[in-house]
């Protein structure tokens, strides 16, 4: 089915509000990290680059710690959200270079911070899937 590139964008904004909202523990019982199995294609890679270097993950090796973290008490009133984004868009493919903000308690500490997030996205089965993610944060506190 064609999409206009209006629908696309807010089809691409409703899957990234998605992603980030699988991590937020704040204000409900429980995060739902595996959402993001749903969000994205089985093979999808996420990257995560640090001053120290970067390391890809498959969606099980990044999911895992995340849902342990955000459910076994360590990591509490945790919400991420994207704050700024340019998205581009070409016919089935496209790719977001989004600014986020993420804040919580961790260990009773409070933690927050900004990072950057690059995802492209594929169009597949009529649905705009993630293939790829790779982030770092900016800053944390």
């Amino acid at each position: 089915m064609a999409r206009t590139p209006e629908q696309a964008k807010a089809e691409i904004d409703r899957v990234t509000a998605a992603f980030f909202d699988a991590f937020t523990n704040k204000g409900r019982s429980a995060a739902a990290p595996e959402r993001i199995y749903d969000l994205a294609v089985p093979r999808c890679a996420v990257t995560i680059a640090s001053p120290n270097g970067a390391r890809s993950y498959s969606l099980e090796e990044f999911i895992a710690p995340r849902a342990a973290l955000l459910s076994n008490g360590t990591l509490v009133d945790f919400e991420e959200y994207e704050v700024a984004e340019i998205t581009t868009i070409f016919g089935g493919i496209a790719q977001r270079n989004s600014r986020y903000w993420k804040s919580g308690r961790q260990q009773g500490l409070a933690v927050s911070g900004y990072g950057r997030e690059f995802f492209q996205f594929v169009r597949l089965d009529d649905r705009w899937k993630i293939c790829a993610v790779l982030y770092m944060d900016e800053t944390v506190s």
